[in-house]
């Protein structure tokens, strides 16, 4: 069974310009194959303003686990506030990166 939680923080004053750096790499296909390797099965960061949610979906917690072990994947400008399971969905128009592990069809 497929579970979600949340990562939620700020991007710290100091580095707003990294941060649109960081959020461009998340959207390549290096970074998907960074989720992939850790087994995520879905990967969305949403922003209102400087707030962030990052939530992460996997068969099992470990894997999310292993996967906020990866600094590459966690910028030092990122400052973390909470944690939880997931809820909602966020937004639409905060969605700035958006990953989901294809189907085993697409896979080929």
């Amino acid at each position: 069974m497929e579970r979600t939680r949340v990562w939620r923080g700020t991007v710290r004053p100091e580095g707003r310009e990294e941060h649109e750096q960081f959020v461009t790499w998340l959207n390549s296909d290096e970074a998907a194959v960074q989720y992939a390797k850790y087994g995520l099965n879905g990967y969305t960061l949403s922003q209102q303003g400087e707030e962030l949610a990052i939530a992460m979906a996997a068969e099992e917690a470990t894997t999310m686990i292993r996967f906020l072990r990866n600094s590459r994947m966690w910028p030092e400008i990122w400052e973390f506030q909470a944690s939880g399971p997931g809820a909602s969905e966020p937004e639409p128009a905060s969605v700035r990166v958006r990953w989901r592990r294809p189907a085993a069809a697409e896979r080929g």
